[in-house]
């Protein structure tokens, strides 16, 4: 008890007993301290300060108009920008094409409307195209195409990015989805017939496996839709 009253640098005055109380007050009022500390920083920890949005202010009028013919890169100032690429959704990705040794090429469909005033999509003719990504380089390609029964052109044009990648071996990844699948089969049939080592593969449902060529949509419709912005009732691009 007296290593105690001297660790805790607390008066030795009065008897045993009195010692002993002053001692287990002392550590109740140590107990109740911590627990009011530990309730403090769990409530502190469910706290989050606000923080306001920086008001961006636009340069001049000449580098306004320069930034217009591309939208690239992305402009806080900029309205479209802004409409069409300022929260993109979130695309879970497990980078299992970046891992392996082989180059993967994977590609997907994006499809398209130009919205009229009111959101009307009814009465526009609706785009499709093939977006084609390489794993390595992150190289983009995207094609505009009438249908998805163009199979000719889309596997032409699947052999052709894969050549100017120079690639000699590489795989070719697409969802499960009947038309992509069969792009996919053709593509890989046509480089085994150059001798050229190819293989198809498709993710398993809900595997998140296609989620880079997935992502490179998003790019592709965020961009699309701040070139085709009109800041004024009209028509904007919309991708299903």
């Amino acid at each position: 008890m007296r290593e105690a009253r001297t660790f805790y640098q607390l008066s030795s005055s009065g008897g045993k007993k009195r010692c002993f109380e002053r001692l287990w007050e002392f550590q109740k009022r140590l107990e109740l301290q911590t627990a009011l500390i530990a309730a403090k920083e769990a409530e502190m920890s469910q706290q989050r300060a606000p923080r306001p949005q920086d008001l961006a202010e636009p340069p001049s009028e000449e580098e306004q108009l320069l930034h217009q013919l591309a939208h690239v890169p992305y402009k806080d100032w900029c309205p479209a920008c802004v409409a069409h690429r300022a929260r993109q959704d979130r695309q879970l990705r497990d980078d299992g094409v970046k891992a392996g040794e082989v180059p993967t090429v994977s590609f997907d469909f994006a499809y398209t409307r130009a919205v009229g005033a009111g959101g009307n999509v009814n009465n526009t003719e609706q785009v499709i195209a093939l977006i084609l990504v390489d794993s390595q380089t992150n190289f983009t390609g995207c094609i505009r195409i009438q249908a998805k029964s163009q199979f000719d052109l889309m596997v032409k044009e699947i052999l052709q990015f894969t050549q100017s990648l120079g690639h000699s071996e590489c795989v070719y990844l697409c969802n499960n989805e009947p038309s992509i699948r069969q792009v996919q089969q053709r593509a890989v049939r046509a480089r085994l017939a150059l001798g050229l080592a190819t293989r198809g593969k498709t993710p398993a449902a809900y595997s998140h496996g296609n989620a880079l060529c997935e992502n490179i949509v998003q790019r592709v419709r965020s961009l699309a839709g701040s070139l085709m912005y009109i800041p004024c009732p009209g028509k904007n691009l919309h991708w299903n």
